[in-house]
């Protein structure tokens, strides 16, 4: 059983829009890596806005093999390291380390804060918490944690980082997420698998279903496509940021450190970055 606390009760705060009772569970989809981050980030903009309770998706990457850059990092880091220096990348909007995207499901959250008792980690607890349920119940198990002695605090990827929300079978990490806050919503970056013995149609079920488990409290709905609200925000997004070359490599946009037009609103939600493997900013 997930250990995320809900509001009993939820107030919306002056100026931030009204809460719907909805959460969305999109379908599974694949895209380049400038709309798949396009996306996230819309979903959490408009979860804040008080379009939906919460945003849940799973994805592939059609350029994959691929790297998605930790907000923080530098993207210099990536010419020094011989693995990773050939591949395309992207950054994203979450903290943490670099993720090298292959075989592995990628997963996004997106939920109002108001609608979660207790501090962001608790969450991101949660959602490990509830996907490891799941994977027991098709018999993979997962241990938390890790050898912290082997790792390195450093490392430019995020799988090579001590995190004690990360998640192992067999000594092999399979688990692990990034996430970033702003005053009305939190977005959850994750990654999963592979697993052994269990294939990628069974795992993404699993971990679909701790999503929408993690998503108890509201009333739920399964459009058959992206929402055309999130498809119109994404859609500017990816041109005004993600494929821009100032964006991934310098960690600017148009319009400044900011995204143009979307004001200091934005701007302090990037201040609060935050990640599980010790790396957010402090």
């Amino acid at each position: 059983m997930s250990s995320i606390v809900w509001r009993a009760e939820r107030t919306t705060k002056r100026g931030s829009g009204p809460v719907s009772a909805s959460a969305c569970i999109l379908p599974y989809s694949q895209y380049d890596r400038f709309t798949n981050m396009a996306i996230d980030e819309a979903m959490w903009h408009l979860v804040g806005e008080g379009l939906y309770s919460g945003v849940v998706r799973t994805y592939g990457w059609t350029d994959a093999p691929v790297v998605s850059l930790g907000y923080f990092q530098d993207a210099s880091w990536l010419e020094r390291d011989e693995r990773l220096c050939k591949l395309p990348f992207v950054r994203r909007p979450t903290g943490g380390g670099a993720i090298l995207h292959g075989q592995q499901m990628t997963f996004a959250c997106a939920v109002r804060r108001d609608v979660i008792a207790g501090p962001a980690a608790r969450f991101a607890r949660a959602v490990h918490e509830s996907i490891a349920a799941e994977l027991a119940r098709a018999g993979v198990f997962i241990r938390f944690g890790g050898d912290s002695a082997c790792a390195d605090r450093h490392a430019l990827l995020c799988f090579e980082r001590p995190d004690s929300l990360a998640g192992y079978v067999d000594g092999k990490r399979v688990l692990g997420s990034a996430q970033r806050r702003s005053r009305t919503a939190l977005l959850l970056h994750g990654v999963l698998g592979p697993l052994p013995g269990l294939s990628e149609e069974a795992t993404a079920a699993a971990l679909e279903r701790a999503l929408v488990g993690i998503m108890h409290c509201c009333p739920l709905v399964r459009p058959v496509r992206l929402p055309i609200a999130i498809e119109d925000k994404a859609s500017w997004l990816r041109d005004a940021k993600y494929a821009q070359p100032d964006w991934n490599l310098n960690r600017r946009c148009r319009g400044g450190r900011a995204v143009a037009g979307e004001g200091r609103r934005v701007a302090d939600a990037y201040e609060s970055g935050d990640c599980h493997c010790g790396h957010g900013r402090k």
